[in-house]
């Protein structure tokens, strides 16, 4: 539900943005059929958002490591592998592993590839740039990897209680 509600304003704010350009085009000399037509367009638009949105999150934690999820968009590709808590100075983490694979057509940072989010009990948790980190799939996360090229990486999340986490991707926003 958090994702939908979460894509339905980023698919309103998409429908805007489409009803202004419409807007442009001068509404008031639009025909009954053509509104119509500009309706179902949306329509379809949203729906095939929402889809995507559906299938770009997974919750996991620490006693579930099989699930599968993968997400692909504008050339970059996270697998899940798993994920791993560390308790570090008496905090505790999530490390998120994925098998990422760039194909875009130029050298790319994992890290910034796609937007990577998690979330407990409905609010987004803090992740943390792990450049001289004790795992190493979490120092690969800032390295750049060349276009064709596959590598393990780990995002890592800092906890706030034991309740499932719940992560979101989607593309970059430039």
């Amino acid at each position: 539900m958090k994702k939908r509600l979460l894509f339905i304003l980023f698919a309103s704010a998409l429908a805007v943005g489409t009803a202004a350009s419409v807007a442009a085009a001068d509404i008031d000399s639009m025909t009954f059929d053509e509104l119509k037509e500009a309706y179902k367009e949306l329509e379809a638009k949203y729906n095939a958002l929402l889809k995507e949105s559906e299938e770009s999150s997974v919750e996991t934690d620490s006693k579930n490591t099989d699930t599968k999820f993968e997400y692909s968009a504008d050339g970059y590709t996270y697998k899940y592998l798993k994920n791993q808590v560390e308790t570090i100075d008496g905090t505790d983490y999530v490390y998120v592993f994925f098998e990422y694979t760039n194909d875009s057509g130029q050298t790319a940072m994992p890290y910034y590839s796609l937007t990577t989010k998690a979330f407990q009990n409905g609010v987004e948790i803090q992740s943390y740039m792990s450049i001289d980190d004790s795992i190493s799939e979490a120092n690969t996360t800032f390295k750049d990897v060349q276009t064709g090229s596959t590598v393990d990486i780990a995002i890592k999340f800092e906890l706030v209680d034991d309740s499932p986490v719940s992560i979101e991707m989607q593309p970059m926003v430039s």
